[in-house]
């Protein structure tokens, strides 16, 4: 190919080297943004699974508006 057509085989090279740049550098960012997202999911599903888990002690305590109040900061965090 490298003789058939030397300037075209440059772009292409230069292309393909620009297209792994690129994705290395989005892999990475989206990598690290994944993972602060599935903490924060796992935050959440914790919460509620908390809640759910003691229903019947936040009935009790009449705990049910703190707990609503509480889940809807917590699940504004995943977004």
């Amino acid at each position: 190919m490298f003789i058939l057509n030397v300037p075209l085989t440059l772009i292409v090279v230069l292309m393909i080297v620009i297209m792994i740049t690129t994705i290395k550098i989005i892999s990475t960012k989206s990598s690290r943004n994944y993972k602060a997202q599935q903490k924060n999911i796992g935050k959440v599903n914790g919460y509620a699974e908390e809640m759910i888990e003691g229903l019947k002690v936040v009935k009790v305590f009449s705990y049910e508006n703190e707990a609503n109040e509480n889940f809807e900061k917590n699940k504004y965090r995943i977004v």
